[in-house]
């Protein structure tokens, strides 16, 4: 059956919120606000307990108390529309639960097949960073930015559901510094948050770092921009179209990369900006587990067998082996990229 066939037309009355990480906890908040009665489903024991006692929240807000069900126990209304939060790693386990008839609207990072084929009504990107504890239902919000949100592969059946969705989630999505932005069309957006995912989010993890000493650290930097360039020239070689993410578009993301005298003064500049702020891969690189297969992987995928994209190859590979060493993150990451890649990035 067709997963959107209980989609409504405005802001459902009812929704589940699937995982409570940094970008659930907002979006839970938001849908609660704009006047959904929502319940939030997870996993982490310690998370249930401490949100069914003290509510969810996002640092500098006052707690909200939304109904925290057990993932393990939860069995979806195939009438209720799933916000679909969870890192890419679990989306797997939360599809074997979902009835084919439900309507899912993921708000996720990474691309997942399985998923996509789902998912043919709504969909959003987030582009706002949030640093979410491991123990609690709480996010901070360390860099604001959008939630680009409407038809998942750019259906204008779903435009109207869309707006109207947004409309209702504006107001409380602008409280907490989260732009609404309502687009047509989430591929391009979704694209290009993997352009920069899979550029920022295997270096910051393993290597240890925060985001900005991507732009300060020369090996962390050498490496990232490599990334990024290597990721723009595949979506350009499958003709995938690529929206505005931040202060520039892609191609002049491009453009700036091949300018020697411009990019590292350009990356000093917005390093500041940056400091404090982690990618969501950040805390998993040292549990052993990671996003990678849904970033680099699915970029090495796109290339084909035919096309080498070395460096997103050689950056799974060396952190293929770190993981299953159970090394934790360390600058030496840095160093064996560069052993590995035996002075081909050049």
């Amino acid at each position: 059956m067709n997963n959107v066939t209980f989609l409504t037309p405005h802001l459902p009355a009812t929704a589940d919120v699937v995982g409570a990480g940094g970008i659930g906890i907002c979006l839970a908040i938001a849908f609660h606000q704009a006047g959904c009665r929502v319940q939030l489903i997870e996993s982490s024991g310690t998370k249930l307990d401490h949100g069914n006692q003290n509510g969810i929240q996002i640092a500098g807000f006052a707690p909200v108390r939304i109904p925290i069900k057990p993932f393990q126990e939860w069995k979806p209304n195939p009438h209720t529309p799933i916000i679909l939060c969870t890192k890419g790693y679990h989306t797997s386990l939360v599809l074997e639960k979902i009835p084919l008839q439900s309507t899912i609207v993921p708000i996720q990072n990474g691309f997942d097949e399985a998923l996509a084929a789902r998912t043919q009504s709504l969909e959003g990107i987030a582009s706002w960073i949030s640093e979410c504890d491991p123990n609690v239902p709480s996010t901070r919000i360390t860099r604001r930015g959008d939630l680009h949100f409407g038809p998942a592969v750019g259906n204008p059946e779903f435009v109207p559901s869309g707006k109207n969705w947004l409309k209702a989630l504006a107001g409380p999505l602008k409280s907490l510094g989260i732009t609404p932005r309502f687009t047509p069309d989430v591929r391009p957006y979704k694209s290009t948050k993997l352009v920069y995912n899979a550029a920022i989010s295997p270096i910051a993890s393993a290597a240890g770092i925060d985001n900005s000493q991507l732009l300060t650290d020369p090996l962390a930097r050498r490496w990232f921009f490599a990334l990024l360039e290597e990721n723009i020239a595949i979506m350009r070689l499958r003709n995938i179209p690529l929206a505005k993410i931040g202060p520039f578009m892609p191609n002049t993301v491009a453009w700036i990369l091949g300018q020697n005298w411009l990019r590292v003064p350009l990356a000093r500049h917005f390093a500041p900006s940056l400091r404090g702020t982690y990618c969501s891969m950040a805390l998993d690189f040292a549990k052993g587990i990671t996003e990678m297969d849904h970033y680099n992987g699915h970029l090495i995928r796109l290339a084909g067998v035919d096309r080498l994209c070395p460096v997103n190859r050689i950056v799974v590979t060396v952190a293929t082996r770190w993981l299953t060493a159970g090394r934790l993150p360390h600058s030496d990451f840095l160093k064996e990229l560069e052993l590995e890649a035996g002075g081909s990035l050049n």
